[in-house]
C-alpha cells in the first residue's frame, strides 16, 4: 500500500528539486511514490508497462518510471488502482493525469497535494 500523504508531502518539500529530463513530470511523482510514498520497485524490462525502477540493470530508469502514459498503465494494471473520474473524490496523494485533446497518449502527471472544497489542489 502506498502512504498518499507521504507520496505528496514528498511532492510539496521537493518541488525544487532539480529535473533529470526536458519533462521530468512522471520522474518527479515516482520519486514521490518511491520515497515518501513507499512504493516498492517493481523489476521487469525497461520497456515494459509492468516494471517500475531506477538504477536497476545497468539502465537509468524504467520507462513506466519517466513516461506519464507508461506510468498510468503501471499503476491503473499493475499496482490496482482505480481511476477516480470525479474530481471532488480525490484525496490527498493520488495521482492526476493528462491528456491534451489531439495526444494520443496521457503526456502530464501530477500529485493531488491537497483538496479543498472539492477540488484538487496538485504538484
Amino acid at each position: 500500500m502506498v502512504d498518499g500523504h507521504g507520496t505528496a508531502g514528498w511532492a510539496y518539500n521537493n518541488l525544487d528539486t532539480k529535473w533529470e529530463y526536458s519533462t521530468d513530470c512522471a520522474n518527479f511523482v515516482s520519486k514521490a511514490l518511491y520515497y515518501g510514498g513507499g512504493m516498492q520497485m517493481r523489476p521487469g524490462g525497461r520497456k515494459a508497462d509492468n516494471a517500475w525502477w531506477q538504477g536497476k540493470y545497468g539502465f537509468g530508469k524504467s520507462w513506466a518510471w519517466t513516461s506519464a502514459d507508461y506510468l498510468r498503465r503501471h499503476v491503473t494494471k499493475w499496482r490496482h488502482s482505480a481511476v477516480i473520474p470525479q474530481e471532488y473524490n480525490a484525496k490527498v496523494g493520488d495521482l492526476v493525469f493528462f491528456k491534451w485533446k489531439k495526444e494520443p497518449i496521457y503526456n502530464h502527471v501530477a500529485i493531488v497535494s491537497a483538496m479543498v472544497q472539492g477540488h484538487a489542489r496538485i504538484v
